[in-house]
């Protein structure tokens, strides 16, 4: 076996196999969703615990995306892949025989598990072996297959659901991901770490592991109780609280470290907008999944099917644009290239606002398919962009970084746009989409303004080190 890949090793394998493990993520954090009403009369539970279902996955890949990013640039991010791979079947696999409510909500923090070493370690490799040439097509063929994920996640929940049963939405999981592992061990060099576990338990911070994973998760359960803050803000200040002392004891044990989980230099000035303009863009894209089946159902009158396959035109659409965006963004200035498709973003909110009154079908499914589009023109060049300007030896700590920040803004474009349609007769909807995607205009502007005007400067040309295989 050769020290190291050579210089014209097809990168396609590497790449189709980090791309698994992604469409594999977002697939199953969206087919679970149509299936809680059958899950719920199996289990005899409440819709309210049901919700735990979903909320268990996010409340371990949210806070373990940096903690994982950093002990993948200590033993390696392909070691923490393909474990990655192995812990997600595992948990699968309990979901799936799951006699009880909590045995599938424990099975499902398991999943979580494995979801955050897949996540935080695979996207943070395409810097390492794709060509500066086709990271952008690297890079959009990720945003395509997330978007796959979130299109085919509910049709194939449901058919499974209705001609097998529900424990087939995760034991679907099991050869996809037993694929996604041969093909791991067979074309994803292992880097040559001497010593790594003994590395690990030197250089990762325990201590302030443990604080930013408990401030992370924290935050995140404060974010999930916005939308009830009429039934009382007490469990809102509470977490909001605990969540901000971890934060004080992490920050203050990482200035104390002498090798810290966070290191400051990440955030750069390009490194924090591109954070900044990529969480304003998942607010958006978040506030706006979850309003518009409320449109479609009600003002429109759409049947769930039918609203489901509306919907598909932005997720169809952000995925057939997200590879070719990603290639033009390798031949110009992908930071102009993200800029155009927040501009074309908030062209297509103000177009929605514009026909909201005339409850048209064919104008909603203009306005989705243009948002995807646009959005599409904005992930590939942005995630591009934002890996360009991190240290070779630190792709896994910012990619989690990074991870962390659209999960988050996913948490809060659900916990804002949830309380503000709360409780909002029939009769008053179409005016209540009126202002909100009025408002929402503003958001894709900041990040046009960020982009364009920021003057950040461009990729750079150095090719990272490919690590040797051990």
């Amino acid at each position: 076996m050769p020290e190291k890949p050579p210089e014209n090793q097809n990168y396609l394998p590497i790449l189709f196999t980090i791309t698994i493990g992604v469409f594999m993520c977002l697939l199953d954090s969206n087919i679970v969703r149509i299936c809680l009403p059958v899950i719920t009369g199996e289990f005899g539970i409440t819709s309210g615990q049901s919700a735990w279902i979903n909320l268990a996955y996010l409340l371990v890949v949210t806070p373990g995306l940096p903690i994982f990013g950093k002990v993948s640039d200590i033993v390696g991010a392909g070691r923490i892949f393909i474990a990655g791979y192995l812990v997600f079947i595992t948990g699968s696999i309990f979901c799936g025989i799951s006699p009880s409510f909590y045995w599938l909500v424990f099975s499902r923090f398991i999943q979580g598990l494995g979801g955050a070493m897949l996540i935080s370690s695979g996207p943070s490799m395409i810097p390492m072996y794709i060509p500066p040439a086709r990271r952008g097509f690297a890079f959009g063929l990720q945003a395509a297959a997330a978007g796959l994920g979130v299109s085919v996640g509910a049709p194939l929940g449901g058919i499974l659901t209705e001609m097998l049963s529900w424990r087939y939405i995760f034991y679907i999981n099991v050869p996809v991901a037993a694929a996604g592992i041969i093909m791991a061990i067979r074309y994803i060099p292992m880097e040559t770490r001497v010593d790594w576990m003994k590395n690990l338990s030197k250089r990762f911070d325990i201590a302030g592991g443990f604080y930013l994973y408990f401030c992370l998760l924290f935050i995140t359960i404060a974010l999930s109780m916005v939308s009830k803050l009429k039934s009382g803000p007490g469990p809102l200040i509470i977490f909001t609280v605990l969540s901000l002392i971890f934060l004080s004891l992490f920050l203050g044990r990482e200035k104390k470290c002498p090798e810290p989980l966070i290191d400051p230099s990440l955030f750069s000035k390009p490194f924090v907008l591109l954070l900044f303009s990529t969480f304003t863009g998942y607010v958006l894209m978040t506030g706006n999944s979850f309003m518009m089946p409320f449109y479609l159902m009600s003002p429109l009158g759409l049947t769930p099917a039918q609203s489901g396959l509306m919907i598909l035109f932005f997720s169809l659409s952000f995925s057939l644009f997200s590879a070719a965006a990603g290639k033009i963004a390798d031949k110009i200035d992908p930071a102009k290239l993200a800029a155009f498709g927040m501009f074309l973003t908030a062209l297509a909110f103000a177009f929605f606002v514009f026909v909201i009154g005339a409850k048209s079908v064919c104008q909603t499914a203009f306005f989705l398919f243009i948002y995807g589009s646009a959005f599409a023109f904005f992930v590939s060049p942005s995630n591009k962009l934002i890996m360009s300007y991190i240290p070779k030896n630190k792709q896994g700590v910012s990619n989690g970084i990074y991870r962390t920040a659209v999960f988050f803004a996913s948490l809060v474009g659900l916990s804002i746009y949830g309380a503000l349609s709360d409780h909002v007769e029939a009769g008053a909807m179409v005016p209540l989409f009126f202002n909100i995607y009025m408002w929402s205009i503003f958001l894709p502007l900041i990040s046009f303004l960020i982009l364009y005007f920021s003057k950040l400067p461009a990729p750079a040309a150095v090719e990272p080190a490919v690590p040797e295989r051990s």
